[in-house]
C-alpha cells in the first residue's frame, strides 16, 4: 500500500466515516481492503476475473458472485461484511445506471493503463458516477520515473 495515498484519505472521504469510494480498473488494489476495514463502502470495476478472485482470496474475504450484469458483459462479486463490491466486466460500459453518488475516486494507475485515445472516455465515466465536486486520488507509478499522487 502506498503511504502517500493514505495522506489523502480525508480528502477522498470528505472526513466521513462511511464514504462510498470508486476504484476504476481496481485490479488487486490493497487500498480497497484497507478503506473497507475503516468502514467505507468500496465499489471497484475490473475486467480480469482472476484479479478480482485473487484480491478476495489474498485478503481472506468470503465472497459471492451475486449476479450477471449484461450492461458490462460481466458479473458482480461481493463481500457483504466489508462492503466491497467488484464489477467484473467492461469498464467502458459501466455508468450511473449501475452505481452513482460516489464520495471519491481512488485510481491506482488505471488511467495510465488505458490507451491514450480512450482516456477521455475513461475519465468521463468516473465523472458520471461521482457526486458533484467529489475528489479523485490518482496514483501513477510511471510519471517521470517517480510515483506521483494527485488530487
Amino acid at each position: 500500500m502506498y503511504i502517500q495515498n493514505l495522506l489523502h484519505i480525508d480528502k477522498i472521504t470528505g472526513k466521513k466515516n462511511k464514504a462510498k469510494i470508486f476504484f476504476p480498473l481496481c485490479g488487486k488494489a490493497v487500498e480497497m481492503f484497507y478503506l473497507a476495514k475503516k468502514g467505507h463502502t468500496i465499489v471497484g470495476v475490473e475486467y480480469i476475473e482472476i484479479g478480482v478472485k485473487q484480491f478476495l482470496d489474498e485478503n481472506k474475504l468470503s465472497y459471492k458472485k451475486t449476479k450477471h450484469v449484461p450492461e458490462i458483459d460481466g458479473d458482480v462479486y461481493e463481500n457483504e461484511e466489508n462492503r466491497i463490491k467488484i464489477y467484473c466486466g467492461d469498464y467502458f460500459k459501466f455508468g450511473p445506471t449501475l452505481e452513482t453518488n460516489f464520495d471519491g475516486v481512488w485510481d491506482r494507475g488505471g488511467l495510465e493503463a488505458v490507451l491514450i485515445d480512450q482516456r477521455g472516455k475513461y475519465t468521463d465515466i468516473m465523472k458520471s458516477v461521482m457526486k458533484r465536486g467529489a475528489p479523485c486520488v490518482y496514483r501513477s507509478p510511471r510519471l517521470t520515473g517517480r510515483r506521483r499522487t494527485t488530487i
